[in-house]
């Protein structure tokens, strides 16, 4: 099992730093299989801990790609705009989107997650220019560039927040279409989805541990919703390994990256379907 979780954190990390997103829709499942293998926890509660160690874990792994990012300068005049009106949103969505995970049921959270899941594969293999190929075709779409204005960027970081929230995921798989239309190339997609994963994930973990206080009080490893123990195994693998999902991302085909991306999404969300 801990051979499991490790490889968990290891391909989070990878699509951390690949596509700025949190690993989130890999850990979660990964999850709920585990606490149900394990019996560590309730029924009932088991989709409510897998979402608070996961956003928990996330932390670390999106850390390690937004450092790296950093470090090979992959931002650009976006970044501070989408930081400063996306981030106040992501963080009123991430705690809305904690109080309902913590009245839904766990059938509910788990279609829902499907639901996200298959429109995410679908999304990726049907959008053929989801992004620019290379940054000569970005340079050359820079005159009609997109953008949006602040109390969209508010709306959208409200939307994103809540629903990365409610199952455990950060929050890219949803920004990368709304990056993609303002045109931003592969690397400043994911360079900026760093960001507000980031912001959501942290807010999201402080809302899981709220939300939860109390449960399991019995167990030292736990508070709220977050078991610390695979939290940490996972988030410091995949902090360990998001510099190569960086490296990777300058180099590979983005076709490819998304065919097999979408591939891992839909077998994820067969798997959680046979266990409804």
């Amino acid at each position: 099992m801990i051979l499991l979780i490790l490889m968990t954190g290891i391909i989070a990390g990878l699509l951390s730093g690949l596509l700025g997103i949190g690993g989130g829709v890999i850990i979660v499942p990964v999850l709920i299989y585990c606490y149900q293998a394990h019996a560590l926890f309730p029924p009932d509660q088991i989709m409510h801990f897998a979402v608070g160690t996961s956003l928990a874990a996330m932390i670390l792994t999106t850390a390690g790609s937004l450092f790296s990012h950093v470090k090979h300068n992959h931002y650009t005049e976006i970044a501070l705009p989408f930081f400063w009106w996306l981030m106040p949103g992501l963080w009123i969505g991430a705690w809305s989107g904690n109080f309902l995970n913590s009245l839904a049921s766990l059938e509910v959270l788990k279609i829902v997650l499907i639901l996200i899941i298959m429109i995410m594969a679908f999304r990726l293999l049907c959008s053929p220019h989801l992004f620019f190929r290379s940054a000569t075709e970005a340079e050359s779409a820079k005159s009609s560039s997109r953008s949006f204005s602040s109390p969209i960027f508010l709306s959208i970081g409200i939307g994103v927040g809540t629903m990365s929230s409610l199952v455990g995921i950060g929050g890219g798989l949803f920004l990368w279409p709304i990056l993609a239309y303002m045109r931003l190339r592969p690397i400043e997609v994911s360079a900026a989805t760093s960001i507000g994963t980031f912001g959501s994930v942290c807010m999201g973990t402080i809302g899981s541990i709220y939300f939860g206080w109390g449960m399991m009080s019995d167990n030292e490893w736990v508070t709220g919703y977050v078991y610390w123990p695979w939290a940490l195994l996972i988030g410091i693998t995949g902090m360990m390994c998001a510099p190569i999902g960086v490296w990777l991302s300058r180099r590979l085909p983005v076709s490819a990256i998304k065919k097999l991306f979408a591939l891992i999404l839909v077998l994820i969300a067969a798997r959680i379907g046979f266990n409804l």
